[in-house]
């Protein structure tokens, strides 16, 4: 027997192998089979999204991005793993600002690692974005005072971690200021297939003891 077989998790990355290897028609037929082995496999269905995009389907791949927006929306829903900046950055690749923006305009993040999030907001809620790139700005620079002027805390320090800690407010504001910069040249460069999440399937190793599997199915 091919252990792990009926598996839903090595299933589902199968088709990610097949993704990667531009195979979009196989990494589709695994999600969809991922799927049908285990229907609450969301992983499964927002990879499967990305597939269609990058098929060129752009209709379905909107279409699970409804379904997936709808399967959030239910309060009795534990969604751990997909969430809004998921599903924003796909709206991102399908040039929809208007939509990715509002899916994170309420949230508190870091921008410079949500490109796709950030450069929606600073199309269609320029406000908002500038509110939120202010604000990280502002707050490292009271770091910054708070490190040389030795108040809050900081003179139970020692000198090597109040170097290290000013360092780092100092190269987050060039970020984020360079975030910005980058944003009015035009759109970011970022990969769609750098969204295509895998999932841990266990070891499957014969007779692993360690994890106490069987010599032989």
């Amino acid at each position: 027997m091919d252990k792990g077989g009926n598996n839903h998790h090595v299933i589902h990355n199968l088709g990610i192998a097949y993704y990667h290897k531009n195979n979009f028609k196989k990494a589709k037929k695994y999600f969809k089979c991922s799927l049908e082995l285990d229907k609450s496999s969301l992983y499964s269905l927002y990879n499967l999204a990305i597939t269609y995009l990058s098929m060129g389907n752009k209709d379905k791949t909107i279409s699970i991005l409804s379904k997936l927006e709808k399967i959030m929306e239910d309060s009795s829903c534990n969604c751990h793993e997909i969430d809004n900046f998921s599903i924003s950055a796909i709206y991102f690749f399908l040039e929809n600002y208007k939509k990715a923006s509002s899916l994170v305009t309420g949230y508190d993040f870091e921008l410079t690692h949500f490109k796709e999030a950030s450069y929606s907001l600073f199309i269609e809620n320029t406000d908002v974005y500038y509110e939120k790139i202010n604000y990280k700005i502002k707050e490292n620079k009271e770091m910054i005072s708070e490190i040389k002027n030795n108040t809050d805390g900081w003179e139970k320090e020692t000198e090597t971690q109040k170097e290290f800690s000013l360092k780092d407010a100092q190269d987050d504001i060039k970020k984020h200021k360079k975030l910005t910069e980058e944003f009015k040249r035009g759109r970011p460069k970022v990969n769609l297939s750098s969204h295509v999440t895998k999932v841990y399937c266990g070891c499957l190793l014969f007779g692993c003891e360690t994890h106490g599997n069987q010599a032989n199915d």
